[in-house]
């Protein structure tokens, strides 16, 4: 993290998205009996949509080394992750592939591995776009530091309901930051 202020020009953009559409559908998820489908997070949900645009976008999707870029549209996904040790950040390879129960799949073995200490090191390797999420922690929004090669992160926080005009009222709009 040093190299990687020191090295590249950190840039924060933040924007708040619309998330009844998911919130919605995670309640279905979660209603449905399925034990594969009721343990999938908002942060799977996000993981996903995250791997799916990469693929369609890869100007963002890659590492810079010896000042060269190479981008792919194939998504390794890495996602933070806080361990007693410190922040690991494991890499979910070919993410762009994965439905929405291997996304989860992942994230609930990685995650552990990675806190029990159980994570191998090639599984900490190769990223080519990173997820940090602080929205469990009450955190609206932050600057994340860019996981070095890699280009891009995406730091994302927590559902907050903000006051959107629809059809000529305010109402209040579950957006995440």
């Amino acid at each position: 993290m040093m190299r990687s202020l020191a090295t590249s020009a950190q840039l924060t953009i933040h924007s708040k998205a619309d998330v009844r559409a998911m919130l919605t559908y995670r309640e279905k998820l979660k209603i449905s009996g399925n034990e594969t489908f009721t343990r999938i997070t908002l942060n799977d949900m996000l993981l996903y949509v995250v791997a799916r645009a990469l693929s369609k976008h890869p100007e963002i999707n890659g590492t810079i080394e010896n000042e060269i870029i190479s981008t792919s549209s194939d998504v390794q996904l890495a996602f933070a992750t806080d361990t007693p040790k410190g922040l690991m950040v494991p890499v979910i390879r070919n993410a762009h592939l994965l439905s929405l129960a291997g996304i989860a799949s992942e994230t609930k073995r990685l995650g552990p591995a990675c806190t029990s200490a159980r994570i191998q090191p090639d599984e900490l390797k190769g990223g080519t776009f990173t997820v940090t999420n602080l929205g469990a922690l009450g955190v609206d929004s932050f600057t994340p530091i860019i996981n070095t090669p890699q280009i891009a992160i995406l730091g994302v926080g927590c559902v907050n309901q903000i006051p959107v005009e629809i059809e000529n009222t305010v109402q209040q709009v579950p957006h995440i930051g």
